[in-house]
């Protein structure tokens, strides 16, 4: 056959590139180091299609593997860091809702109301953030809702009660709650409320039932008396400091 011509000359002062087969010769013949070792195949000794439960003590070592690689299997072994659990915070929206006046101070100390019930609640807030923190949201503990308060009114005045919802879901509410704010079991706070919440719901573009409406104020029957005995007492205390409220002796 036909002789394949002589390689093409070199320059001079440049040694001629080795061939292929001294590459491969060279490469057998230098000594292996660990960092020239391949790296090892996990998936010769873990089944990525296996539960987890499968691996209690974590990857296991090869038993083919050299002493440099299970090393590097033993790397693969290592236990996972148990891994903190964050649960999303939960934000619940308040809307105090009363008649609604023509006269503004009367609307203005329902919104003074809600403030101070926000307030309130956001001391107590802080308070429970800080021993749920201490604990590590564990065990029973969970982190405590945080807690807005808005005001609305049924009629006459603005806002009204689907502006106090949006208000609510502006701020980032996850959970609605509705308190109708009315002393006595009357027409508006049983029938009314609930209505008027059902719809502003639907225009909020939320599920109907979605927001909780709770019994009126006045329905407390305990906590009602509690506030009239309270309120009884102080003024007979003050009567008898200053000399008053004995009308029936004389």
């Amino acid at each position: 056959g036909a002789v394949p011509p002589p390689p093409p000359s070199v320059p001079s002062g440049r040694s001629s590139p080795p061939t292929r087969p001294a590459v491969a010769a060279a490469a057998a013949a230098a000594p292996s180091t660990d960092d020239d070792a391949p790296p090892p195949d996990l998936f010769d000794v873990f089944d990525p299609r296996l539960s987890p439960h499968s691996y209690p003590s974590g990857i296991p070592d090869s038993t083919s593997a050299g002493d440099a690689d299970q090393a590097s299997y033993k790397a693969f072994s290592r236990p996972a860091p148990a891994l903190q659990v964050v649960r999303e915070e939960e934000i619940v929206g308040v809307l105090l809702v009363d008649h609604g006046s023509r006269r503004g101070a009367s609307n203005a100390r329902l919104k003074a109301l809600a403030r101070l019930y926000e307030e309130r609640r956001s001391r107590d807030y802080d308070v429970a953030a800080a021993d749920a923190a201490a604990d590590g949201f564990g065990g029973a503990s969970t982190p405590p809702p945080r807690v807005f308060v808005r005001a609305a009114h049924m009629e006459i005045a603005r806002p009204s009660i689907d502006d106090g919802l949006r208000a609510l879901l502006d701020l980032g509410a996850t959970r609605l709650v509705c308190h109708p704010y009315f002393l006595s079991p009357g027409k508006h706070a049983t029938k009314d409320i609930p209505r008027l919440v059902e719809e502003a719901t639907e225009a909020v573009g939320l599920e109907i039932g979605s927001v909780v409406v709770t019994g009126h104020v006045g329905s407390r029957v305990e906590s009602m008396l509690d506030a009239v005995d309270g309120l009884v007492m102080e003024a007979l205390d003050m009567g008898r400091e200053e000399g008053t409220g004995d009308a029936v002796n004389g």
